[in-house]
Formats: structure tokens, C-alpha cells, sequence
């Protein structure tokens, strides 16, 4: 859908909307490219027996989805702001 607008905004010639979608999809890809590592970098420390040694960082895997959600929020209000 994403791609849709911005190809409807470049024949429209609207400068304003396609650099904020523009923008607004290096944020999602930046979040799935970032997720997707995370997840991989968390999946190989379980299998791997990191998190039984240091049961003290166990919390970054949970805050770490949550800190994405917040920067994708943010980013929203920013860009989308008046």
C-alpha cells in the first residue's frame, strides 16, 4: 500500500507528501531489518546458554521490542506533526 501512495504522489508531483512517505518507509524498514536481527541475535544467545550465565540481561530481550515500538511512535508524531 505503501508503494501505491508513493508512485500516486510522484505522478501527482506532490514533493511534500512523497519526501514524508519516503521518509516514513526508511522507518518501517529500518524497524523489520532491526526486528528481524534481534530476533536473530536473541534466538542464537538462548540456544547458545548466554542468558543462563547472564540472567541479568534477559530484560533486553522484552524492552528491546518495546523501545522499537516507541521510536516507530515517535517518528510518527514527528513526521505527521503540524
Amino acid at each position: 500500500a505503501i508503494v501505491t501512495t508513493i508512485s500516486y504522489l510522484e505522478k501527482k508531483g506532490e514533493a511534500v507528501k512523497l519526501t514524508l512517505f519516503r521518509r516514513f518507509r526508511a522507518v518501517l524498514m529500518f524497524s523489520v531489518v532491526f526486528s528481524f536481527a534481534w530476533s536473530i541475535y536473541s534466538m542464537a544467545a538462548s540456544v547458545d546458554g548466554y542468558y543462563e550465565q547472564h540472567w541479568q540481561a534477559q530484560w533486553s530481550i522484552n524492552a528491546v521490542w518495546e523501545v522499537i515500538y516507541v521510536i516507530i511512535l515517535i517518528s510518527i508524531a514527528f513526521l505527521w506533526m503540524p
